[in-house]
């Protein structure tokens, strides 16, 4: 293809404003998107800017400048099905840029849950504990029956401890 298409680069953990810097130095446009959220230290509280999607560099490109790109120290690859590289519409990358520049507040889940299913909790308070996901309460956030101690709690969790 000729034409200007949006490919996914997939970097290397945490290098992705790296990544996006250095493509747009090669005069390749190049979208990260990225949300602000609160990170605490020690001694304080500060909102700093992550990637929306981790790992996920948006590239407005031809496909025959993909494997120059992949020389680039921080990129793994570049996302494909089979044997043809995964690209975003336009319109899509249009979407992304209104959520982003909203600063509404964004959580990108890939992980699918069922009723039923056993889990185990890996962020907030009750980190390390496993469970059955009793039920959906929204597309966000779950109820899930801890079994520990003898005793079965019910807590309400967002989809991202999960």
């Amino acid at each position: 293809m000729n034409s200007l298409q949006w490919y996914v680069a997939y970097t290397f953990s945490r290098s992705e404003k790296k990544i996006n810097t250095r493509i747009q130095q090669l005069g390749i446009q190049s979208f990260l998107p990225l949300k602000k959220v609160k990170r605490k230290w020690s001694d304080r509280l500060k909102i700093v800017e992550v990637p929306l999607f981790p790992s996920y560099v948006f590239v407005n490109t031809i496909e025959s400048k993909i494997s120059k790109l992949k020389s680039i120290d921080g990129i793994a690859t570049f996302l494909s099905f089979g044997n043809k590289l995964a690209t975003v519409k336009q319109d899509e990358i249009d979407l992304i840029r209104k959520v982003v520049q909203c600063e509404v507040n964004v959580e990108v889940v890939t992980k699918k849950f069922t009723e039923g299913q056993k889990v185990k909790i890996q962020r907030g308070p009750f980190a390390g504990l496993r469970g059955t996901l009793i039920k959906e309460q929204s597309k966000r956030r779950f109820i899930v029956e801890l079994n520990n101690l003898n005793h079965h709690l019910l807590i309400d969790i967002p989809a991202y401890y999960l």
